[in-house]
């Protein structure tokens, strides 16, 4: 364990060290929007809309990200929620991402990677009808998509952080609006940045 904990320092340090720009992230998961018609949206508990295009699903996300120059980063995330038939669900993506626009505080971002769903599984529901999206193992069904991304808004608040939201894939066939916030650990850039000044 003791040569686990010592292993991963040092993969860890000195990904700050060549990385200098890094935020951390905490976003709320709200509405999702299910772009694909489902056989099961009648088992929904949180439609916004009677045919369940439209859900509430809460939860909660977190991410680290860090740049390799001033317009591409490596992100990490995990959101954990309560889908449309209140079952615990979540996601475990990483991505790499482009600035596609820098005006002062305002930024724009898209991100593209593979991503590993997962939720209680939902065999157990009365009148579930089986389809091939998901593969069960215990009590947990899961999806594994290869490609899959985000599209974020961040406005700079202060030196050290940001009002973000995002439109972000968060299952096969659903499409989710997080709101949160964005703390940078470092906004020191390795090359010049198009960023905003604090003094």
């Amino acid at each position: 364990m003791r040569h686990l904990i010592i292993l991963s320092y040092l993969l860890i340090i000195p990904v700050f060290y060549v990385f200098s720009q890094s935020n951390i992230s905490f976003k709320l998961n709200t509405i999702s929007y299910n772009f694909l018609k489902n056989e099961n949206s009648m088992l929904y508990n949180s439609k916004i809309t009677p045919n369940g295009e439209l859900t509430f699903e809460p939860g909660i996300q977190v991410a680290y990200e860090f740049f390799g120059n001033s317009y591409t980063s490596f992100k990490i995330k995990q959101l954990v929620k309560v889908d449309a038939c209140s079952k615990i669900s979540g996601s475990t993506q990483i991505m790499i991402r482009g600035k596609f626009f820098s005006k002062w505080k305002s930024s724009f971002y898209i991100g593209v990677g593979p991503v590993l769903f997962y939720r209680d599984t939902w065999t157990s529901i009365d009148n579930y009808i089986e389809n091939n999206f998901y593969s069960q193992v215990s009590i947990f069904d899961y999806r594994n998509i290869w490609l899959s991304g985000e599209i974020e808004y961040s406005y700079t608040i202060n030196r050290n952080g940001s009002f973000a939201i995002s439109l972000n894939h968060i299952n096969g066939n659903s499409l989710g609006v997080t709101v949160g916030y964005k703390y940078w650990i470092s906004r020191k850039p390795r090359r010049k940045c198009n960023c905003p000044s604090f003094n």
